[in-house]
């Protein structure tokens, strides 16, 4: 039935249709901009610079300005008086004391927090109205507040204060660009601006054709696509290999293994170590590159199981405890030591090499405790049961 189904699903055209839109190539996707919050900063900052590389002058910053001006939180201008400003001063600033965007132009200063996918947090409004205050305390101060939709900020404060900006209105202004500016615009530019539009409206904004058509392939083969996505590759089960021979080219010997930890012996314990454990290969001790939490973990551990073996394994390896004794209620962890390397992000997304380094590495600054654990366990392995 899953075949039959499958079937269906490679023969249908709009897949085909899905796939080539897909596949074509767009500037953000490459720099994977929609998942930061912080690129769309940039390229919102440095469109809305008069002095960007864009050569679109104030272009965007006037447009921009008109609908933050046409609110009755901004006191003295107003949307009308937007074109007779002087812009050649202008200065535009990313994370200024942690603002997202900052626009110095005349007698106003305009702080910009941008929310895309993330909340505000820790009263952080209320800072950056203050961070503005004391900044700029001759500048008429104009607080926004861009998010995806629109929202509100939930301090009463700052929902008084901030101008409510979404990101509707920045699709609006660049549409307007590509339509009534073509002659200022440069080929790379129109495609910088088309590519983004693209990425708002296909991943920010959720109404690009594109999602409609997906829709309805998915309407069409719920149960193969769901399959599908069931048995979807896993990113630390992908890992397992690569990780593993780091390990064996370190000339350690591969243990019961896991979904984002690699487990381990030197050739001297594989069989010294009593099978009397939990883990599949029933290993009573293992040493373990753990990668599930963002972080590389080297790790000496003592698993559930035979209480007598465990506790003589526990007392041999208190001389490498690092707090004196081990860390753990089940699990026994005497040592570990970590680096900040994110083995499953981006950065090392088919760098096989980059990621045997990391591991390797690591292996290498803790070859002294495998050495000094194996000893330990030698001289006890006469006082093991089972």
């Amino acid at each position: 039935m899953e075949r039959e189904r499958l079937s269906q699903l490679v023969k249908d055209p709009r897949l085909e249709q899905l796939n080539l839109e897909l596949r074509s190539p767009n500037f953000f996707s490459i720099i994977r901009v929609e998942q930061y919050e912080i690129r769309h900063s940039n390229f919102i900052a440095w469109l809305l610079d008069p002095k960007g590389s864009h050569n679109l002058r104030e272009i965007f910053l006037k447009w921009f300005l008109k609908e933050v001006f046409s609110s009755s939180k901004v006191i003295g201008l107003d949307e009308f008086k937007v074109d007779s400003l002087s812009y050649h001063s202008v200065q535009v600033y990313r994370e200024f004391h942690g603002i997202d965007i900052l626009i110095e132009a005349g007698d106003y200063v305009i702080g910009i927090e941008n929310k895309v996918n993330s909340k505000e947090h820790s009263k952080q409004l209320g800072r950056y109205r203050e961070i503005v205050k004391s900044n700029f305390p001759s500048l008429t101060p104009v607080h926004v507040f861009l998010t995806i939709e629109g929202d509100t900020p939930a301090d009463v404060e700052d929902e008084q204060s901030y101008v409510l900006v979404d990101y509707f209105k920045i699709r609006e202004i660049i549409k307007n660009i590509l339509s009534n500016h073509q002659r200022a615009i440069s080929e790379r530019i129109k495609i910088y601006l088309e590519d983004y539009l693209q990425i708002l409206q296909r991943c920010i904004m959720k109404d690009d054709p594109l999602i409609s058509l997906a829709r309805e392939v998915y309407k069409n083969h719920r149960e193969a696509i769901d399959f599908i996505y069931a048995n979807r590759p896993d990113r630390l089960q992908e890992l397992v290999p690569i990780v593993s021979e780091a390990v064996t080219e370190k000339g350690y010997i591969l243990q019961t293994c896991g979904k984002g930890i690699v487990r381990f012996l030197p050739s001297a314990l594989v069989t010294v170590i009593p099978r009397t454990g939990s883990w599949n290969g029933k290993e009573s001790f293992l040493f373990e590159i753990d990668y599930r939490n963002k972080r590389t973990i080297f790790k000496t551990a003592i698993s559930l199981g035979n209480e007598h073996n465990r506790n003589v394994l526990a007392k041999a390896l208190k001389e490498i405890a690092q707090d004196g004794r081990p860390v753990g209620d089940k699990w026994l962890i005497h040592f570990s030591d970590s680096t900040s390397d994110n083995l499953t992000s981006e950065k090392f997304k088919g760098d096989d090499e980059a990621i045997k380094s990391v591991v390797s590495q690591l292996l290498t600054e803790n070859e002294n405790i495998v050495a000094k654990a194996a000893e330990l366990i030698l001289e006890v392995k006469d006082q093991f049961i089972g």
